[in-house]
């Protein structure tokens, strides 16, 4: 029997492609408005804390809250996981979703649409409706209570829609 040996190539360092430098794929961060209208009833203030006049408890408001019709469709601020959510507590029945390292927090929604943790959402897929669930604000008008955390940090919602994107987690 005969071996054949195995071939060879000599290759020289001139003969071989660089190495590609480590890359980042590319991340959509842009954001789509939760409401088909965004008026803002109670803004974002993380400074100072607050009493509800519903409850009595003092409480950072670290979220914003934007005035709708009760009813009206809740929908996702882009493609993510969903969480948590639930039908009742102190926020209400709400959703928490995970946009790519971002956490928002839809709340005060009168009932959830077809969701539950672990179930991916699109940007703009519907996630519930606007209520008055939550106690700490049932003294006002129907409206979303939108909070984004980014990191362990809570940031303006508002500055977030207005620059259309979300920050780098």
């Amino acid at each position: 029997t005969t071996t054949s040996k195995p071939r060879c190539l000599s290759v020289t360092a001139a003969s071989m492609p660089a190495t590609p430098a480590p890359t980042t794929a590319p991340t959509n961060r842009s954001v789509t408005m939760p409401l088909e209208s965004m008026t803002l009833l109670r803004p974002f203030d993380n400074t100072r804390m607050r009493q509800s006049s519903a409850t009595g408890l003092w409480a950072l408001h670290d979220a914003a809250d934007y005035a709708g019709v009760e009813g009206a469709k809740v929908s996702a601020m882009a493609d993510g996981t969903v969480i948590n959510c639930a039908d009742s507590g102190v926020f209400g029945a709400y959703a928490e979703i995970d946009h790519g390292g971002v956490l928002v927090r839809y709340a005060n929604l009168s009932m959830l649409y077809a969701i539950r943790a672990g179930d991916p959402v699109r940007a703009g897929q519907t996630i519930g409706f606007i209520g008055r669930t939550m106690p700490e604000e049932c003294d006002l008008p129907a409206h979303l209570h939108l909070r984004i955390v980014v990191g362990n940090t809570a940031v303006d919602p508002e500055k977030v829609l207005q620059n259309g994107i979300f920050p780098d987690p």
